[in-house]
């Protein structure tokens, strides 16, 4: 169940603000004043292994569908604001290793605004690996809805590392580009359990077929974090891979909703703003869809964010633990302070690997893409990372491929 954090009304804000006028921190409520919604909590580390819900700090929280992330502080504090009333995902990791998905929802309170959720201790547990093979060899990608994540399916073969526990559904798009050929496959529904931690779970073979002109649906919901923005006026384009981009791509409804009716392929499915507005906010990259005859293609909600305040929010602190090692908390922010480098939720991640080569030689991928060698974490294994990637190959680095 989600806990609601309390609402306060802006009389009680003073009278708290002028009774402790030599306090340091600030209780102005930013809910309150900018008419938005907010979620808060702490990631923690598995009590398991500790005997308490220990603080984790470094967790990528990002909202799927933007660009609008943040890393939790050393206390494993976050906040995420402005958010609008509805149905949001956050999506939470940290490189391949630690990985959760969760749903929230924010109503409107008493006085009309989004409501402010605190979601507590968030435990954020050890995500698994998911591989498979196609009933062919060709190559392409392949599509998690749950959580928006991609990866390369390489002559048949796929594996898509930092799969959170629980549901999931798997669409696959495969082409050739000197034929024009091309081929989908799918949904293939699983659901990740604890045994699936920090393992490989084989789906087995998944059948694909040549696409034809029967109609699937690719469904999206838009929305502005910018309000002057309506969801109605914001433009989506949509480009099939090989046969280019829709003559005809219905506006979104008042709420922010499209339905696309689409032959069978491969889509990438973009969001701007009006021209009117452009440089005000940032859209998400592309998303893939993969529509398949009579099935939905769900996007969930795409987001168009104002740049700066992901930032801001970064700097919110309830705590002087907040800022460690290195900053101070005043006012609620952190002042000199630097967030720890990880792999954001959004970075792509390298499907399909081959360990054990050198470093000194060349080498090529699973996907039989050329490539280089990294060292993963401080042991004695190589991993061939394709050139021209950004691939995190443990918990917490990040290498460029560059060959």
């Amino acid at each position: 169940m989600v806990a609601r954090g309390p609402r306060v009304g802006l009389a009680g804000l003073w009278i708290a603000a002028t009774a402790l006028v030599s306090c340091p921190y600030s209780f102005s409520n930013p809910v309150e004043r900018l008419g938005v919604g907010q979620v808060s909590g702490r990631t923690v580390a598995d009590p398991l292994a500790t005997g308490k819900a220990s603080p984790l700090g470094g967790i990528s929280v990002s909202l799927k569908g933007s660009t609008f992330d943040q890393v939790t502080h050393g206390t494993g504090y976050f906040t995420l604001i402005p958010l609008p009333a509805g149905k949001h995902t956050l999506l939470f990791r940290q490189g391949t290793s630690l990985s959760l998905v969760r749903h929230v929802e924010l109503g409107l309170g008493p006085n009309g605004l989004p409501d402010a959720v605190s979601l507590g201790d968030v435990l954020v547990p050890f995500g698994g690996s998911v591989a498979g093979t196609t009933s062919d060899y060709h190559s392409g990608v392949v599509v998690d809805e749950a959580t928006g994540l991609t990866g390369e399916v390489g002559g048949g073969r796929f594996r898509l590392d930092a799969v959170s526990l629980g549901d999931h559904v798997f669409k696959v798009g495969e082409v050739d580009t000197s034929t024009s050929g091309e081929w989908v496959g799918g949904p293939a529904g699983f659901s990740l359990g604890p045994d699936a931690q920090a393992a490989v779970t084989v789906l087995g073979v998944l059948p694909v077929h040549p696409v034809t002109a029967s109609l699937g649906t690719v469904s999206l919901r838009v929305v502005s974090l910018l309000p002057a923005i309506a969801p109605a006026d914001i433009l989506v384009s949509v480009t099939e891979v090989l046969r280019g981009p829709l003559a005809s791509v219905p506006a979104p409804d008042a709420r922010g909703q499209v339905e696309i009716e689409a032959a069978e392929g491969i889509y990438q499915v973009a969001i701007a703003p009006p021209a009117a507005y452009a440089g005000q906010v940032t859209a998400p990259p592309a998303a893939t869809a993969v529509a398949i005859a009579g099935e939905v293609a769900d996007l969930g909600t795409l987001y168009l964010v104002p740049p700066g305040l992901p930032a801001a929010d970064q700097l919110l602190c309830q705590a002087a633990a907040d800022c460690l090692p290195a900053g101070t908390c005043a006012a609620g922010s952190c002042l000199n302070w630097a967030p720890p480098v990880v792999a954001p939720a959004r970075v792509p991640l390298c499907s399909i690997r081959l360990d054990f080569c050198s470093p000194t030689n060349p080498c090529t991928s699973a996907d039989g893409l050329a490539g280089q060698c990294q060292a993963v974490g401080a042991g004695p294994y190589q991993t061939c990372v394709p050139c021209g990637t950004e691939c995190t190959v443990d918990g917490t680095d990040l290498y460029l491929g560059g060959c």
